[in-house]
């Protein structure tokens, strides 16, 4: 009976719960490090793969305006105050030096007429953007309180100190405004001749075509105008607006 029991005894299996449980903890420890470092990777760091960005701010709506105020050429205008802190105010381009590349270059697929010869352009030794630009801001504001003779005089001071096309442009609307035509004809040729893959000399020229009763001249330009003008929402309003006048003068 005695050596029974003992044989009971010595043949039991000894239990070893430490043989599976340290491989196990290790690779819980593993997969939690691996989980740690994907989160922190992908979701804290980079939150805006979930569509939303911490502490991100609320992107601000720019308003295009469509319509050009009276004097003011819609590609020349940077910025306008709102309606309801007073009269626009054009805010004009960084200025521009004499002899600089064109801004714009022409439209590849654009069939541009040949520019007129540039005619009485100043040669300035030593031109001041700076105060061209200021006097040509100036030169806005008469226009648009229709002191038309003011603002030739400023434009016309503008280009004496940096004879850019921008300016012979604007000059070339006020003189239209006034109904001197042939002023008018003469700026929009200079501001095509030194730059002519820009769209707003067309369409200005367009309009003296069309107030001479030249409709064949008129409506060339204005189909050169919208070939060179971006077709985008900020440009829709000027787009269309040469689209009728094309259709009136047919």
């Amino acid at each position: 009976m005695t050596e029974s029991t003992s044989e009971t005894i010595v043949s039991s299996p000894s239990v070893a719960p430490t043989d599976d449980f340290l491989p196990r903890l290790g690779l819980m420890a593993v997969v939690v490090i691996v989980c740690a470092g994907f989160l922190s990777l992908y979701v804290l760091s980079k939150p805006q793969l979930g569509g939303v960005q911490a502490n991100a701010k609320a992107a601000s709506i720019i308003i295009v305006p469509t319509d050009r105020p009276s004097g003011l050429r819609g590609n020349n205008i940077a910025g306008l105050t709102s309606a309801a802190s007073g009269p626009a105010q054009a805010v004009l381009p960084p200025p521009v030096s004499a002899g600089a590349p064109p801004a714009q270059a022409p439209a590849a697929k654009a069939n541009i007429p040949p520019p007129p010869p540039a005619s009485n352009i100043p040669q300035v030794s030593n031109p001041d953007p700076d105060t061209a630009n200021k006097l040509a801001a100036e030169g806005n504001q008469a226009s648009q309180r229709q002191d038309y003779a003011k603002a030739i005089e400023l434009f016309t001071q503008s280009l004496q100190l940096n004879p850019a096309p921008i300016y012979y442009g604007l000059r070339g609307d006020v003189n239209w405004r006034a109904g001197k035509l042939d002023d008018a004809l003469s700026d929009y040729n200079n501001a095509i001749a030194m730059e002519p893959g820009a769209p707003d000399g067309y369409y200005g020229r367009a309009r003296v075509y069309r107030d001479k009763g030249d409709k064949a001249a008129a409506i060339r330009d204005l189909q050169t105008f919208l070939e060179l003008k971006p077709n985008d929402a900020g440009n829709a309003g000027i787009r269309q607006e040469a689209q009728e006048m094309i259709n009136q003068l047919k």
